[in-house]
């Protein structure tokens, strides 16, 4: 159980409340009051993989047609170790929804955006992700 006052240990980062999540893009107007988003995205500023997978697991957590997570490494051969230890935790979610994770490299903040982002898809044939445009 995570509740305000309840410290959850089940999950691999503690925390009272879970699910906050950065953004949410719902339809265009003309929709019910009350309608479903069809996008989530999570901003992690930590270099730590275990926050980066706890953004990515709070995205995977809602019905969305869309999801990703934004976040940086501090060096540039650091960026494509992300996708492949979200891979696991996203093989086991089995989301289903198009999935992406987006790394920018903060040596490279010159660059941007021209260099400091590279986008990765979920790739559901081959259970990872894949720099896309590859």
């Amino acid at each position: 159980m995570a509740a305000r006052g309840q410290m959850s240990r089940i999950l691999p980062i503690p925390r009272q409340e879970y699910l906050g999540l950065d953004v949410l893009a719902f339809p265009k107007r003309g929709s019910p009051r009350w309608t479903k988003p069809v996008m989530a995205f999570e901003l992690e500023n930590s270099p730590h993989e275990a926050a980066i997978a706890y953004a990515l697991w709070r995205v995977c957590m809602v019905r969305v047609a869309w999801g990703g997570v934004f976040c940086y490494q501090r060096e540039p051969d650091q960026v494509g170790e992300i996708p492949r230890a979200l891979a696991d935790l996203v093989r086991a979610l089995a989301p289903d929804m198009e999935l992406m994770v987006v790394v920018g490299t903060r040596s490279c903040a010159e660059d941007f955006p021209d260099g400091f982002f590279r986008p990765y898809r979920w790739d559901v044939n081959y259970k990872r992700f894949r720099l896309m445009g590859e």
